[in-house]
């Protein structure tokens, strides 16, 4: 049985889903399937117990956040239903803040960075999402395009492989959001077989540098 990393706070439960599964519940396995239905999972029996006591399988047991499946790191469960519906309103309405950490290719540019193209599926790509920079992306996309702001500061840079530490905070969170703006930017992460290139010297697909570490109430923003 895997042994899952958790811990808690007073408002959450937090777990870190390994790379390459699905958040939660869908057409193939999920990690919330091998907590809750399979129970292939270790994690606290509280955390098992408080779920299934106050949410069911169609709350996705208050799931509060969802990571793509080569996204690695923090899933949040809200602890009461009072919580999760308080949360809920302030993620409608932008003031929820989602924390990550990213590696690059190249050297990012130093200060605070604001993104804000708006984002929207791929016209012939089924999983790929594309910006829109000006109105003659227009004809690249299908749907209506999804406002989004990114928040991006570069930590540190690795001269030796050419590679940037990024930190990165949302607020609207957008289908492969970070995953868009940064390639769009001419910084792909590393690993990010979709917007880039993910093969190993020995052909194997290795887990992309895109880290979920935190989340937060909009009104401490200013506290990078």
């Amino acid at each position: 049985m895997k042994k899952i990393i958790f811990y808690e706070d007073f408002e959450f439960f937090y777990l870190r889903k390994p790379a390459w599964i699905a958040s939660s519940f869908w057409k193939e396995k999920s990690f919330l399937d091998m907590i809750f239905l399979e129970k292939t999972c270790c994690v606290s029996d509280e955390f098992v117990e408080n779920q299934n006591k106050n949410f069911s399988k169609e709350d996705e047991f208050w799931l509060m956040n969802r990571l793509d499946n080569e996204t690695a790191w923090l899933l949040y469960f809200a602890k009461t239903r009072e919580i999760a519906d308080e949360f809920m309103v302030l993620q409608k309405t932008g003031e929820l803040e989602k924390l990550y950490l990213a590696d690059v290719h190249g050297d990012f540019p130093d200060g605070l960075k604001m993104v804000a193209w708006p984002i929207a599926h791929h016209k012939d790509g089924k999983e790929k999402m594309v910006v829109l920079k000006n109105s003659a992306d227009i004809g690249t996309v299908r749907w209506k395009a999804q406002e989004a702001l990114t928040c991006i500061e570069k930590l540190y840079y690795d001269s030796e492989k050419n590679q940037s530490t990024l930190r990165v905070v949302i607020s609207k969170w957008v289908r492969h959001q970070i995953r868009t703006h940064l390639a769009s930017l001419g910084f792909v992460i590393v690993w990010d077989g979709l917007y880039g290139k993910n093969k190993s010297k020995d052909g194997q697909k290795m887990a992309m540098h895109l880290w979920s570490f935190g989340l937060r109430r909009k009104i401490f923003s200013n506290r990078w």
